[in-house]
């Protein structure tokens, strides 16, 4: 409708005996359609419901303006509660933050009804997309508080799940598990087919970051079997950038592709922003492991405007991270170094130990190439700390591949040898092989040490390094380190 002969008609109304009605009538109209649209948004029909609810964006935007002239807060929940998988998907995380908090603090809001639960976790699950996991704990721990008091098991398993999401992504692994088992136990006695594939998907994702992809693909293929059979378009998509990402790290290029093409399009189909956003930073990892860095330039550059809507601050920092790599690579140094220290700003103010691990890993590659061995060594020692701490075989392995380098750079050829050595066998152990570019010049240096040393002395040394245990590893690594320090 025109805009002028809206007002016009809104004033009409206004004038009438009806307007007192009106408001009320268009609010349970809505509220309606979005209780009818929410059992859909995780089933068959996602796409059709994400399009009706998005088409009536508007009219969402009025009840909620109602809601608070008004003080309903009772309509505003169980909205708010219906709605906000929308936001979550569309990229509206802003606008869906904001809502949701604003319910909450509305005086009618404070008993610890369903409606106030659910609108909990939502909240909770959009605020921990945006990076603020203290805030989404607090949310969260209500909303569990609230289900187990109601007695209702199958929304109690939901916030246990996502707690232990939670839990992942701030590197808790134990904790991620102990929460996905709890919730599993709870999904199987209810057949929540939905519920069980999200507790395996936490376990795979707690699995993968520690670097036991074996492990983490199994438990997201059956995951992946759960989501197709109810067929939850979304899930299977979100599982799919799992598995392309475990194919990717384990030198599978062209399956990894496939996996994240077919991902994308799903994606694509639901015009899913914040996944979107995902799948494009795996599909630039990929790219990148394989040494493609051009094509990885082309991802980064797709998927930065969908990181700016949705406000994702891990996402942010995961592309300034590979596309870090990606300057390095190409031989913008300054460019590489910046984008560096900003991805490690981010993932300090996660406090993501993960993240924070392999971004000082590359940093320090990037020191050494500068010759400043002493902000290359804390770099690794750093590294090599945070990923002991969170059982990151893989980034273990990382750091002892840049000890093995520091050694080479101060021109002790015998610890080189050993800690090349050990870098590779824990590698191999993790079933995900050096990326190729970072094979290329590992494969360069071991030549370099080979010719250094008598073919036997070389042998010998790589040998002893190959059977060393991770933690004998990282004991020989950091003695070698204060030796180049001096």
């Amino acid at each position: 409708m025109l805009e002028t002969i809206r007002e016009y008609a809104l004033e009409c109304l206004r004038a009438s005996e009806d307007w007192n009605a009106t408001p009320h009538a268009h609010a349970d109209f809505f509220l309606t359609l979005a209780l009818q649209a929410e059992p859909e948004l995780t089933g068959p029909k996602q796409k059709v419901w994400l399009k009706k609810l998005e088409r009536e964006h508007d009219n969402f935007r009025a009840v909620f303006k109602w809601v608070e002239e008004t003080g309903e807060a009772d309509h505003g929940l169980r909205l708010g509660g219906a709605l906000w998988r929308l936001w979550l998907v569309r990229g509206h995380m802003i606008e869906g933050r904001e809502r949701l908090t604003a319910l909450l603090a509305l005086p009618g809001s404070a008993q610890r009804t369903r409606e106030r639960a659910k609108v909990l976790n939502g909240a909770a699950t959009i605020i921990h997309e945006m990076g603020d996991y203290s805030t989404a704990h607090s949310l969260l721990q209500e909303s569990l508080e609230i289900w187990q008091e109601l007695g209702d098991k199958k929304a109690a398993a939901a916030a246990i799940n996502n707690l232990s999401w939670l839990a992942v992504m701030c590197c808790e692994f134990e904790t991620a598990r102990t929460l996905a088992s709890e919730s599993l136990i709870l999904y199987h006695e209810l057949g929540d087919k939905r519920g069980i594939a999200v507790g395996l998907n936490n376990l795979g994702w707690a699995a993968c970051l520690q670097g036991d992809f074996i492990t983490g693909r199994s438990l997201h293929e059956n995951a992946l079997s759960l989501r197709r059979e109810i067929g939850d378009e979304r899930g299977i998509a979100f599982v799919l950038i799992a598995l392309g990402w475990i194919e990717g790290m384990q030198g599978h290029y062209e399956k990894a592709t496939a996996l994240q093409e077919e991902a994308y399009g799903r994606l694509q189909a639901l015009d899913d922003k914040q996944l979107m956003a995902i799948a494009l930073s795996y599909r630039s990892n990929a790219a990148i492991v394989h040494g493609d860095f051009d094509q990885a330039q082309v991802f980064l550059e797709k998927s930065a405007p969908f990181i700016k809507e949705v406000g994702s601050k891990w996402g942010l920092a995961i592309y300034c991270y590979t596309s870090g790599i990606v300057a390095h690579e190409q031989g913008n140094n300054a460019l590489a170094e910046a984008l560096l220290e900003e991805s490690l700003s981010l993932f300090q103010s996660l406090e993501n130990k993960w993240g924070m691990a392999y971004v000082l890993n590359f940093r320090g590659h990037v020191k050494l190439e500068k010759n400043d061995l002493d902000c290359a060594l804390a770099c690794d020692k750093e590294s090599l700390h945070l990923s002991k701490e969170t059982g990151n075989k893989l980034g273990v392995a990382n750091a002892l591949f840049g000890f093995g380098r520091l050694s080479h750079a101060a021109g002790n050829q015998h610890r080189t040898a050993r800690l090349f050595a050990a870098a590779e066998t824990l590698h191999l152990a993790t079933g995900a092989p050096m990326p190729v570019f970072v094979r290329a010049r590992f494969d360069r240096e071991v030549s370099v040490v080979r010719t250094a040393l008598e073919e036997e002395v070389f042998t010998a040394e790589y040998e002893a390094g190959k059977k060393m245990a991770v933690e004998q590893a990282v004991t020989y690594a950091l003695e070698g380190a204060e030796k180049v320090s001096r």
